[in-house]
């Protein structure tokens, strides 16, 4: 490790993003450098722009969108980002090139995108942020004091089915809706990636204490232990009672699939003086499938909101599906949920049943299992598989045999130098049928058919390893097949198994059908994925990247970064409101 002082000067003309504004600059004295550094969540770093991709501009401290150019250094946070609408990225395992996933100011290396996007922003990790003394400055150092006895305040939770369903534009419209009350409210949002739009808004919407994870001490909060992200909550909503707010809007990002959300969600103790849920849906079967499930979880559902509030058709459809009141936004400004969030605040209404963790399984049922019943434990150990002792396993040894097959023939491919039945100048052998062969695993013995070639011999690789453990290779099976599985996941588990290294292309079919069969099997992994422990980007010897233009050509005309604001967010802003209310509901 090499440390080497921080000059206020160059502290002062990087840009420092939006995730860092709860360090002071002053404490901003050391730059630590060096191969063996592993950067964490939430540590500071100073960051060299390399190329422009998606994040053109980067949100300062003060909430300014800085425009970004080649050879800029910055001061960001690392962080892991969960956005199926644009990136996934996780922290790498040293300072080597990684990307800008997120314009509020987390680094790490991405992953994964959606097709609409084009790569991230590239930068180059200068060195870990430390004080005067060398050691790295990290966002949990600088958390709001929530300390000494506060007064217990009722929230409010607004939740969605999913990233951009329209849970900060409901948010807002509580707060409007509680402000014209006479409450002092507070603001909060638990979970997310570190960005300050949704802090903006409720702020102009009149919220007098407005906070959100970065201020609880976390740069993001994908991948981070859920004792963590409870701690961070509860601090946040004590910083708000201590400011004298009586009531809080607590909103928890992405939808209730998504793993860090269905654990916060239902975390006993968190929200015992909890009201109730506005929830916010696409449509009306994503209504009443989220009602359902908070319903089951314990949650009192208080009323729906968000985009499917543009169609009169899906307001009357989601109000005959749940039966619960559908409001627009406009309405929840005026005050239409105001009387009955304070009414059932002063009944002392809390939350029970938390007894029970939902999820929403593949063929749309509900599976409930105790949320204690697979906890990692501490030295990383994992508690013995009870799936797998009770039939799982044969399951994921079909999966296996499906995937051997496709590895197998795509190897004897390259060994007759031309695919099956295929005419062409370049094939060099031919098969010869096959020959039954045992591959012996850790989950039991699977009978495989081996091509045969007429010259030589084909002899696959991976029957000759050593036999992988049944907990590790369920675990590999399982977050393979998992329905947001990416090819990566199906990479590693190939890694692991010892096959010869298959083309991208090929692996990303491989990972389709993969997840198809798991799907077509009514094979439900979920209780062993949810164990898996998730991968961290490769180190920078082993990432080789092309440049974005060489990928996508000349970057122009991708617009910038308010393109990543919730789009129903902009309704807001418009001019118009509607002449007439669509749920019935009226003012006064």
């Amino acid at each position: 490790m090499a440390l080497e002082k921080l000059d206020a000067k160059r502290v002062a003309c990087a840009k420092r993003a939006y995730t860092t504004r709860r360090v002071n600059p002053d404490a901003m004295a050391s730059l630590i450098t060096g191969p063996a550094i592993a950067p964490a969540s939430g540590d500071l770093v100073l960051v060299k722009v390399d190329e422009i991709g998606k994040q053109r501009r980067i949100e300062l401290t003060d909430g300014r969108r800085a425009h970004l150019f080649p050879g800029d250094e910055a001061i960001v946070c690392f962080g892991n980002r969960y956005a199926p609408d644009q990136f996934e990225g996780v922290i790498g395992e040293d300072l080597s090139s990684c990307d800008l996933v997120a314009a509020g100011g987390i680094a790490s290396c991405e992953i994964t995108r959606n097709e609409r996007m084009i790569p991230s922003t590239r930068i180059t990790p200068l060195g870990l942020v430390g004080d005067a003394q060398g050691r790295r400055l990290n966002l949990r150092d600088f958390a709001v004091d929530a300390s000494g006895p506060v007064p217990p305040i009722p929230i409010v939770l607004s939740l969605g089915t999913s990233m951009n369903a329209g849970k900060t534009f409901t948010s807002t419209s509580l707060v409007r809706g509680l402000k014209a009350a006479g409450h002092r409210v507070a603001a909060i949002k638990a979970t997310g990636t570190g960005a300050g739009n949704d802090l903006w808004i409720v702020r102009d919407a009149g919220a007098d204490v407005v906070l959100d994870f970065t201020d609880g001490g976390l740069a993001s909060t994908y991948l981070i232990p859920l004792e963590e992200i409870v701690a961070a909550t509860r601090r946040l909503i004590r910083s708000a009672a201590k400011a004298g707010c009586d009531v809080a809007v607590v909103e928890v990002a992405d939808g209730l699939q998504h793993l860090e959300t269905a654990d916060v969600i239902q975390a006993k103790d968190l929200w015992e003086d909890c009201v109730g849920v506005v929830f916010a849906a696409y449509d009306s079967m994503g209504a009443k499938c989220g009602v359902d499930t908070l319903r089951a979880a314990g949650h009192n559902v208080l009323a729906i909101s968000g985009r499917l509030t543009q169609s009169p058709l899906m307001i009357r459809e989601t109000a005959r599906s749940t039966g619960l009141p559908v409001y627009t936004p406009w309405e929840i400004q005026d005050g239409a949920l105001t009387p009955l969030i304070m009414s059932s605040a002063n009944a002392g209404n809390r939350l029970n049943g938390y007894q029970c963790r939902v999820e929403i399984t593949a063929d749309h049922g509900t599976s409930i299992s105790n949320t204690n019943e697979m906890n990692i434990l501490a030295g990383g150990q994992v508690p013995a598989l009870t799936a797998i002792a009770s039939g799982s396993d044969g399951g994921i040894r079909e999966l296996l045999k499906i995937l051997a097959d496709k590895v197998m023939a795509a190897e004897v491919s390259q060994v007759c130098g031309a695919g099956l039945r295929k005419r062409c100048s370049t094939r060099t052998n031919r098969r010869s049928g096959y020959r039954l062969q045992n591959w012996e695993t850790g989950l039991g013995r699977i009978e495989l058919k081996v091509p045969k070639v007429r010259k030589g011999g084909y002899h696959p690789l991976f029957l000759r390893q050593d036999k992988i453990p049944a907990q590790e290779l369920a675990l590999l099976v399982a977050r393979a097949a998992a329905s947001d599985a990416t090819p990566r996941d199906l990479e590693k588990l190939l890694e692991r198994i010892g096959t010869l290294r298959a083309s991208s292309e090929a692996i990303a079919n491989w990972s389709s059908e993969v997840k198809q069969e798991a799907l077509n099997m009514r094979l439900d992994l979920s209780h062993i994925s949810t164990v898996y422990p998730f991968h961290r980007a490769p180190s920078g010897a082993d990432r080789q990247r092309r440049t974005i233009r060489e990928e996508y050509g000349v970057i122009a005309g991708y617009g910038d970064d308010y393109a990543e604001m919730d789009p129903f967010v902009r309704v807001e802003t418009m001019p118009i409101r509607p002449a007439g209310s669509v749920s019935g509901y009226r003012k006064g």
